[in-house]
C-alpha cells in the first residue's frame, strides 16, 4: 500500500439498502483504513461488529445532509488527511487508493482523484456482464486553472466526478455547500451540484489504471435517480433548478471573482447545453462505448480491461478465472475480485 503514513477514511453513504451492508463491511474489514457508513435508512442496521467499521445512523436525512454531518460530527477535516468517497454499490480495489493519495500528496491543486472503474451487472446463475469505460472519462484531467474553465470542460465532456479519493479539507467544503444549497436529493441536479462545488474547489483526474468495479443495474443509485434532462424540462422543479443556478453561481463568484450574473447565466447556459448533449447522446446510446479494441488502442488503459476483449458479449462465467491468467502475479487482486464475485453474486440471489 503506498501513501505513506497519511490519515485514511472511507465514508459510504447509503440508504434502504441495508442488504449491500454485510458485504461491504466484509470487503472493508481487513483494510488499515477508518470506516464510517452513515444510513438515512428508517430502521437502524444491527449488525456492525468491527474494529475499523464505525456506523452512524441518520433517519430519513437528506443525502448531503447525512454527509456533512457525518464530516462534521466524527472530525473528518480534522482527524483525516484524505477520504475515499465510496457507494454502498461499489468494490474499490485497496491497491488504488495508496496510488490516488500519492497522486494527490504530489499534485496539491487537485482536490480529487480516481481511476478507471469497471462496471457490472448480475445475469443470474454465475453469469456476470462486464462493461468497458465511456470513451470520455479515459485518462479525463478537468486541470484548468480557474473553477470557471473546469466547469466549462466539464459540461461539454462531462464525467462521473462524485465517488473517489478526496482531499479532507475539499470534500468538507464540498457538503458544506451542499447542505447550503438545499437541492432536491437522490436525482442528477444533487449529483451535478456535488461534481461542480468539487471542481470549484480543486481539480480532478481519471487516472489510467484500474480503480475498482461498481454496479450498472436497474437497482443502482444512478439507475434509480430522476435525470437532468427531466428535471430542467419539468415545472415541477422550477423552484430547485433555480437554487442550483443559484448555488453554483454564488460559488464562482467567490472562488474566481465573477459577477453574480455573469456566473448565473453561465452556469444556465452550460446546463442547458449538456441538457441538448444528454439528448443527442440518449438518441444513439451505443455511439457512447467505445469498442473493447479502441478502449485499448486509444489510451494507456488499465490492462484488466483486456479481460473483455475474450468477451465480446462482455458476459463472463467467472469473473476470478477471467482475471486470472492476466493477472496471475498480483495475488492481492485476485483475492479482491474472489470476494467481490461471490458478493455480486450473493447479491444477485437474494435481491
Amino acid at each position: 500500500m503506498t501513501g505513506g503514513t497519511r490519515r485514511i477514511c472511507v465514508i459510504i453513504p447509503t440508504n434502504n439498502r441495508q442488504y449491500y451492508l454485510g458485504e461491504v463491511i466484509k470487503y472493508w474489514e481487513n483494510s488499515e483504513f477508518d470506516i464510517i457508513i452513515c444510513d438515512s435508512t428508517i430502521h437502524k442496521y444491527e449488525e456492525i461488529a468491527n474494529h475499523n467499521v464505525e456506523y452512524v445512523h441518520y433517519p430519513e436525512e437528506k443525502f448531503p445532509e447525512k454527509v456533512y454531518r457525518t464530516i462534521i460530527e466524527k472530525n473528518v477535516k480534522e482527524q483525516y488527511d484524505f477520504v475515499v468517497f465510496s457507494a454502498d454499490d461499489d468494490f474499490v480495489y485497496l491497491d488504488s487508493i495508496g496510488k490516488c493519495v500519492d497522486f494527490l500528496i504530489n499534485n496539491k491543486d487537485y482536490g480529487s482523484v480516481r481511476g478507471q472503474f469497471l462496471s457490472y451487472e448480475y445475469e443470474g446463475g454465475s453469469s456476470i456482464q462486464l462493461n468497458p469505460p465511456y470513451k470520455d472519462e479515459l485518462d479525463l484531467d478537468y486541470g484548468e486553472d480557474t473553477a470557471y474553465e473546469r466547469i466549462k470542460h466539464f459540461h461539454s465532456v462531462k464525467a462521473e466526478v462524485v465517488w473517489g479519493v478526496y482531499q479532507a479539507d475539499v470534500i468538507y467544503n464540498i457538503f458544506r455547500d451542499m447542505h447550503s444549497a438545499n437541492l432536491p436529493t437522490y436525482n442528477e441536479l444533487e449529483t451535478h451540484g456535488i461534481c461542480l462545488f468539487a471542481l470549484m474547489y480543486g481539480k480532478h483526474k481519471i487516472c489510467p489504471f484500474f480503480y475498482g468495479m461498481r454496479e450498472a443495474s436497474i437497482y443502482s443509485v444512478g439507475s434509480c435517480a430522476k435525470r437532468l434532462v427531466e428535471i430542467i424540462n419539468s415545472d415541477e422543479y422550477t423552484k430547485e433548478v433555480e437554487n442550483y443556478f443559484n448555488a453554483i453561481a454564488i460559488g464562482l463568484r467567490r472562488i474566481d471573482g465573477i459577477e453574480f450574473e455573469q456566473a448565473y447565466d453561465f452556469v444556465k447556459n452550460e446546463t442547458n447545453q449538456l441538457v441538448k448533449l444528454y439528448a443527442d447522446i440518449n438518441s444513439n446510446s451505443k455511439s457512447r462505448l467505445l469498442t473493447l479494441k479502441k478502449c485499448l488502442k486509444n489510451v494507456r488503459v488499465f490492462r484488466f480491461v483486456k479481460i473483455l476483449i475474450k468477451h465480446k458479449k462482455s458476459k463472463v462465467k467467472s469473473l476470478y478465472k477471467t482475471f486470472r491468467p492476466i493477472a496471475a502475479e498480483n495475488k492481492i487482486l485476485l483475492e479482491e475480485v474472489r470476494f467481490i464475485e461471490a458478493a455480486i453474486v450473493k447479491r444477485g440471489k437474494t435481491r
